[in-house]
């Protein structure tokens, strides 16, 4: 399901949520391809623990992190950083 779309120099991005049967997988994608190499895991449980225990809403805070992924460049950071 994609969750949200946003651009970032002209290009067009979405954030994906999709339930894999026992966890939620959040992740960038651009062009139908993966936007970067990061992508976030959350179980039902855990997410409904962070929303009962914390009133943490657990799937917002991870799209704004893939989003700021994006937008900051991060995972090109990390790969420039290693080599």
């Amino acid at each position: 399901m994609i969750f949200k779309k946003f651009t970032v120099n002209d290009k067009e991005y979405e954030i994906r949520v999709e339930y894999t049967g026992q966890e939620l997988v959040v992740r960038a994608y651009h062009n139908n391809k993966p936007a970067n190499g990061y992508s976030y895991h959350i179980t039902i449980e855990t997410a409904r623990n962070l929303s009962d225990l914390a009133n943490l809403d657990a799937i917002n805070e991870l799209v704004a992190i893939a989003e700021s992924d994006v937008t900051e460049k991060r995972y090109e950071k990390l790969i420039s950083a290693i080599r």
